[in-house]
């Protein structure tokens, strides 16, 4: 079974901007409503109810994981400017960390007509894409970024992923390689190179790509978890059972770690261990 089998998904870290910040409020105030407590902190209307600290608003609560909250204050900016442009992008951005992908996507066509040059609308729309599994229309979104702007680093990043879950390795690595030559301190690249690398077979670049992913970052955790399922692949249960460990302190409540650990163990003969990790599996949410 290859790597690939087994490799998750993108992040939201890994291919989103976040909210964007309002700029200067140009518009009338909206009227005043009564707001919404959220976590006993902030409300979600503004004391002064205009569209710029409804805005800033929805961003603290983004922030603080309150997407609903988040979700509310964009509307109420919607409900009177129906052309708010952040408001469409960040309501998209909340969208897409509730994992409802087809409303973010939505939101991010609508800041798209808007302003059709908002580079990172469409970054994120290529994102929410590739989360419902349509890696074409995200290639296609990655290719519009980057006829903005050749130099965006994530863009490479994202497409090189998307190619590789097309099973095109070759894209996928050209895709990183670019990312790396513009931004050679960039971790997550030399990451995810190592995956590329580890699925087309070529297990010794792949380790070189997670150690320095590992250098650069020494809480990267798919470095880890790449390393250690490398390892398994070149039969170094040893070795693979020391970067699954730690992949799992990183990421403790992520059932792929558990996954892959547990078919370490029964490759060690330690039964017991493989059916506490089988175990752990079910209980953070993934199948054994």
């Amino acid at each position: 079974m290859g790597l690939w089998d087994f490799l998750r998904g993108l992040s939201s870290s890994d291919a989103e901007k976040a909210p964007k910040r309002p700029k200067a409020n140009r518009r009338p105030k909206l009227a005043d409503r009564e707001g919404i407590i959220g976590d006993g902190e902030s409300d979600r209307t503004s004391n002064d109810g205009s569209s710029a600290s409804l805005l800033e608003q929805g961003v603290k609560h983004a922030a603080a994981g309150r997407y609903d909250l988040a979700i509310a204050c964009y509307n109420d900016v919607l409900e009177f400017e129906a052309d708010n442009t952040v408001a469409y992008y960040n309501r998209g951005w909340a969208y897409g960390k509730k994992g409802e992908f087809d409303q973010a996507i939505s939101n991010y066509t609508n800041a798209i007509s808007l302003d059709p040059k908002l580079v990172q609308a469409y970054l994120n729309r290529g994102w929410a894409h590739a989360k419902k599994g349509d890696y074409a229309e995200a290639i296609a979104d990655y290719d519009e970024a980057l006829q903005l702007d050749r130099r965006l680093v994530q863009a490479y990043i994202n497409r090189g992923w998307a190619y590789a879950k097309k099973g095109d390795y070759e894209k996928a690595l050209a895709n990183y390689n670019e990312a790396i030559r513009l931004d050679p301190e960039n971790g997550q690249a030399h990451a995810k190179r190592g995956w590329a690398f580890g699925e087309s077979g070529e297990f010794n670049r792949a380790l070189g790509c997670f150690d320095e992913a590992i250098r650069l970052d020494a809480e990267d955790t798919l470095a880890f978890e790449g390393r250690g399922w490398v390892q398994y692949q070149k039969k170094k249960y040893g070795e693979a059972l020391k970067d699954l460990n730690e992949a799992v302190r990183l990421e403790p409540e992520n059932p792929e770690l558990y996954r892959r650990r547990a078919r370490v163990y029964r490759a060690m003969g330690n039964a017991k261990q493989a059916e506490a990790d089988e175990k752990r599996v079910e209980i953070t949410g993934g199948q054994a």
